[in-house]
């Protein structure tokens, strides 16, 4: 019997049926299936090693990553840095001292600062005026002018210091008023110590 849908356009004897055809949808879907997780985990791998090296990017100069440096100072940190002077104790803190003439210049000072203020309790500005330096001279009469008026007591203080220029400490009375001041005597070479300037102000 003709069938168009048979085999040759021809049907198959009464009974006869035709075997399903194998449906292969399913081997297509498995197949995709298993490339996607392939894909997936191939770039698992890859996204994991670009965050990596982002990681090792943010790390401090010579491999340090900013966790790794440390921000306090140790405890064993020496306060003090060691002297080359084998007898000077570490644990004292230096000290600065001012350097100081010889005590033969201290002594010669504070015998000039004493006779130059015997002429100014004499009132003898005169007398005074011709202890000074050369460039003093002419400014002494101008600071006695403006600071010493009879009658005047004043006495030399306390030790000298300095090396060129020496400082002589006074206290005592001038203008009716009680005041501290200083002397500074000039030390300039082989040339005889001299009277550089005068500064007394109240007390």
């Amino acid at each position: 019997m003709f069938d168009p849908n048979g085999p040759g356009g021809f049907s198959g004897p009464p009974g006869y049926q035709r075997p399903p055809q194998k449906n292969r949808a399913g081997l297509f879907i498995a197949l995709l299936v298993v490339l996607l997780i392939a894909v997936l985990g191939v770039g698992g791998v890859v996204v994991s090693n670009l965050v990596g090296d982002d990681s090792s990017d943010t790390s401090q100069p010579g491999g340090l990553a900013p966790s790794d440096i440390p921000t306090e100072i140790p405890s064993d940190f020496p306060s003090y840095f060691p002297s080359d002077d084998p007898s000077q104790d570490p644990s004292q803190e230096p000290t600065m001292t001012l350097p100081t003439a010889g005590s033969g210049d201290l002594t010669k000072a504070k015998d000039l600062a004493q006779r130059f203020v015997t002429q100014l309790n004499a009132n003898k500005l005169d007398a005074a005026a011709a202890l000074g330096c050369a460039e003093s001279k002419q400014l002494l009469p101008l600071l006695f002018e403006a600071m010493i008026k009879a009658p005047t007591k004043l006495t030399v203080v306390d030790e000298p210091l300095g090396q060129t220029a020496i400082i002589v400490r006074l206290d005592g009375t001038t203008k009716g008023h009680h005041v501290t001041g200083i002397v500074l005597v000039q030390k300039a070479g082989s040339t005889p110590l001299c009277i550089r300037a005068l500064q007394i102000a109240p007390n």
